[in-house]
């Protein structure tokens, strides 16, 4: 089983000085490859899971395509 390293987009809040503010960070996420049905850029990309889930990461469809065939060679 091959698994991705992306880097999942994540909205945090934190109380700022006229209450909550939202903040956007980036985290690491391991995705399973066979547990991708589909993906589709609209800014970022988004990975639907088989489970039903929605990822948001960084990396474009293009790259995360050469991680899977560059894991199905070794």
């Amino acid at each position: 089983m091959i698994f991705l390293k992306l880097t999942q987009k994540i909205v945090v809040q934190h109380q700022g000085a006229y209450g909550w503010e939202p903040e956007t960070v980036y985290e690491p996420v391991f995705v399973a490859a066979d547990h991708i049905a589909s993906m589709y850029f609209a800014g970022l990309t988004i990975l639907k899971m088989t489970s039903g889930e929605r990822i948001d990461v960084k990396e474009p469809p293009e790259e995360i395509i050469a991680m899977l065939t560059e894991g199905a060679a070794k």
